[in-house]
């Protein structure tokens, strides 16, 4: 307000403020918010500080006029923000827990590790130098003397599966590393994209917060605000471009009405990726939210039917937990950590705490704001086309491309190996498999 009207205008002249909140949503928010870190600190292995204990210290302090002995909180704390993809506007903004306890804007203001939930830009920069969601990556270990996260030994943790179990798969397609948020992998299109690359695809997205030049980065080691991931995120749905920045403020009007600064005189587009890898990365993270480390959000936590697209986030040690994702109007972010970072609890994994808060905000978000379906770019230069291609090879498909595979019973079945995948015409293969056949082999749908 005061870059709009000034400062002696702002402390001094009554104006109307009107804000881009959407109450309705506010109130979703909110409510499960609070309700599933209740629900978190009930969980048997959580050891910390709870809300009610707090709660009840700070009444009797008040009662008792003794609050300048009251201690800070050190219960768990969350924060949501949902904006309109369009525009910007921020339609729900939950800062915390309880602003009577504390008036930090963990939204806007607090700087963390994003997890896992950063891995859809590293994918982003891979797919703009070439790339594509049916390129093989190599999932297998990796030593954790080229990302050097919790230490600088052994090798690197793949805590990004949200499964306290993790199994390795050998070579496996980009779009199912993004949708099964794989570490070792990511780290591997990373490394191959270019640190420097991935940082500046990261700053034009809106991240403004400084990002560390190390390959620990590619799996949300640098703190960044919830605000700046959202805002990010923004970029899939939206066909490649963000809007300017998130802001809370519609207009500013004097005490006769009259509009003195409007936010829709300040927008612009910044463009950041092509339309073709906007989609690429957002249909892996629908695979991801339907099939991979999201899938909860349907089975589980009851995300009505509509096209969504979204990425768990869990940073090292299970010290914060996130989801981020979007429909065709609205993106919103959701975390959940300390004040002081500490782990909350072994395997307090994004798709177990933060996204059910997600998937209530978004059903909410959907009543209000029905979304559509987003379509696949299409341009007289070619768009993205589809093609069949063979997990085993990445290579076009060709009709010997089947695997023998042992049935239940016993018996060897022939089960098809190919798969039907979006690419540039650019990034596509062009040679047929190399893993079946004879390379005379005819090839399939092409």
């Amino acid at each position: 307000m005061i870059a709009a009207v000034g400062w002696d205008r702002a402390m001094n002249e009554g104006f109307r403020i009107h804000t881009t909140i959407d109450v309705d949503l506010q109130t979703v928010a909110e409510d499960s918010l609070r309700s599933n870190l209740e629900r978190v600190e009930q969980h048997p292995d959580y050891k910390h500080q709870t809300y009610a204990d707090y709660a009840a210290n700070f009444r009797k302090a008040k009662a008792n006029g003794t609050m300048s002995d009251q201690p800070a909180p050190e219960y768990l704390q969350g924060a949501v923000i949902g904006l309109d993809n369009e525009t910007g506007d921020i339609l729900v903004l939950v800062g915390g827990r309880d602003f009577e306890h504390n008036q930090y804007d963990r939204a806007l203001q607090a700087k963390r590790p994003a997890g896992t939930a950063m891995l859809p830009l590293v994918y982003a920069t891979a797919f703009e130098k070439g790339m594509f969601p049916g390129s093989l990556v190599e999932d297998s270990p990796l030593d954790n003397r080229a990302v050097m996260i919790g230490g600088t030994t052994g090798i690197l943790g793949e805590w990004g599966p949200e499964s306290p179990e993790n199994r390795y798969e050998g070579a496996m397609t980009a779009r199912q590393t993004l949708a099964k948020s794989k570490n070792g992998a990511t780290v591997r299109i990373g490394m191959n994209a270019g640190v420097d690359s991935v940082l500046q695809l990261c700053s034009a997205a809106g991240i403004r917060s400084a990002l560390r030049p190390y390959p620990a980065t590619f799996l949300g080691s640098s703190e960044i605000t919830l605000a700046e991931l959202a805002l990010a995120y923004t970029i899939f749905p939206n066909g490649g471009w963000r809007p300017n920045t998130p802001h809370i403020l519609e207009r500013i009007e004097e005490k006769d009405g009259t509009v003195v600064w409007d936010a829709k005189r300040e927008r612009t587009r910044k463009v950041v990726i092509k339309p073709e890898t906007a989609y690429e990365v957002h249909s892996c993270l629908v695979d991801a939210l339907e099939s991979g480390t999201g899938k909860a959000a349907r089975t589980q936590f009851g995300l009505k039917k509509m096209q969504a697209a979204g990425k768990t986030g869990t940073a090292y040690d299970f010290t914060d937990a996130l989801f981020t994702g979007y429909d065709s109007n609205f993106t919103c972010a959701v975390w959940m950590g300390f004040d002081k970072p500490q782990k909350i609890y072994r395997g307090a994994f994004g798709r177990e705490l933060a996204l059910p808060v997600w998937v209530d905000v978004m059903n909410a978000a959907a009543d209000h704001y029905p979304p559509r379906e987003l379509k696949q770019p299409t341009s007289t230069s070619g768009g993205l086309k589809q093609v069949e291609i063979c997990s085993r090879s990445g290579l076009l498909a060709t009709d010997k491309c089947y695997d023998a595979v042992k049935t239940a019973n016993g018996d060897t079945v022939q089960r098809r190996t190919t798969y039907m995948e979006i690419g540039t015409q650019s990034q596509l293969p062009t040679e047929p498999c190399n893993v079946h056949g004879e390379p005379r082999a005819r090839l399939a749908r092409f």
